[in-house]
């Protein structure tokens, strides 16, 4: 995220539609990552956390070549992981195959 971290404590879910011209049969995996930098809202300050989690062709959603899917995630599942924290996130880390994909409509509701 850009400028200040954000404070979605008060939502419920992390929401994304994610698009791929790339091949996603198995073994593809999409990971969506969350940082949070702690209430000091700066990387390294000793109470930062993370966690992130696997997308394949087997998860639901499935998603598909060329095909819009929406990724609607309760925050809890990343909570669950070990994210200590909704109240300063401040990174979206996107990663893993395909490679080439596009995202739109990114944000956090209940």
């Amino acid at each position: 995220f850009t400028g200040s971290t954000v404070d979605a404590s008060a939502m419920t879910h992390f929401r994304l539609d994610f698009w791929t011209p790339d091949p996603t049969d198995l073994p593809s995996t999409f990971y969506i990552k969350l940082v949070d930098f702690g209430a000091d809202g700066s990387w390294g300050g000793g109470d930062d956390s993370e966690a992130v989690l696997a997308f394949h062709a087997g998860n639901t959603p499935t998603y598909s070549t060329g095909n819009w899917v929406t990724f609607d995630i309760p925050l809890a599942d990343y909570i669950d992981l070990g994210l200590a924290s909704t109240e300063h996130l401040a990174q979206l880390i996107i990663e893993g195959e395909p490679n080439t994909v596009f995202i739109d409509n990114v944000l956090f509701h209940n």
